[in-house]
């Protein structure tokens, strides 16, 4: 999908399609405060454990809308469509989305030519706990070389 941001246009790959194991209206049929209350659904996401910030500071409501469990929810309570789940990161991380949109930070998929075709933040970044791992660097085995011989 076509996207400008920071006087950049480029593409995006599309994600609600993506969503495939439910919809969240399919159980978020009423606000949240209401369904909280049933104790089978109280344990619906238990396997998302949050590791994006300090809890005093971030919880589920901070981007989730229970009311519009389609869409996600900005600082100032205005809905953010889940293809655009990038302007929802652009609250705190602006430098990060500034750099992605000028092509210094993320991937691009269909190379700088254009139409420049980039991955959504989300493609690399769990949004529940958006820290990359750290990796050891990859070492030539030269023990298995001698085996080989």
């Amino acid at each position: 999908m076509e996207i400008t941001e920071a006087d950049h246009t480029f593409f995006i790959p599309e994600r609600k399609s993506q969503i495939k194991s439910y919809a969240c209206i399919e159980c978020h049929s009423k606000p949240l405060t209401e369904m909280q209350k049933g104790s089978e659904l109280e344990q619906a996401h238990w396997n998302i454990k949050l590791n994006h910030a300090n809890s005093n500071a971030m919880n589920c409501a901070t981007c989730h809308n229970g009311n519009d469990m389609n869409n996600l929810n900005s600082l100032t309570g205005k809905s953010i469509d889940f293809n655009k789940s990038f302007k929802l990161c652009a609250q705190c991380h602006a430098n990060q989305v500034k750099d992605w949109a000028g092509g210094a930070h993320g991937k691009n998929i269909g190379g700088w030519s254009k139409p420049r075709v980039a991955h959504n933040c989300i493609n690399c970044h769990n949004p529940h706990a958006p820290q990359i791992a750290s990796k050891w660097p990859v070492r030539f085995n030269t023990q298995k070389v001698k085996e080989r011989k």
